[in-house]
């Protein structure tokens, strides 16, 4: 059964005022890796692999780490202009 789309609008961060960090090469890898897990469920939400590696610079340059649920709360608070930092 295919995993429902989440509730969030394919958009770029800086559309959500959030500007893209240059992040420290340590934590590009971090980045990558949950970009390409996350990948899946945001393109089913309709979102291009540009603005899914953009979200998760955002998300790594904020302080967050976690996983794919924790990425998509993060976009669905920016979008709503709250701060709902994930659990771990």
């Amino acid at each position: 059964m295919p995993t429902p789309p989440d509730a969030i609008t394919p958009e770029h961060p800086e559309d959500e005022g959030l500007d893209q960090p240059v992040l420290p090469q340590v934590d590009v890898e971090g980045d990558r890796l949950l970009a390409n897990e996350a990948r899946g469920r945001l393109r089913a939400d309709g979102f291009t692999d540009t603005e899914i590696d953009a979200w998760t610079r955002v998300y790594f340059e904020q302080g967050h780490e976690g996983d794919v649920e924790g990425l998509v709360a993060f976009i669905a608070a920016a979008e709503e202009g709250t701060d709902r930092r994930p659990t771990a």
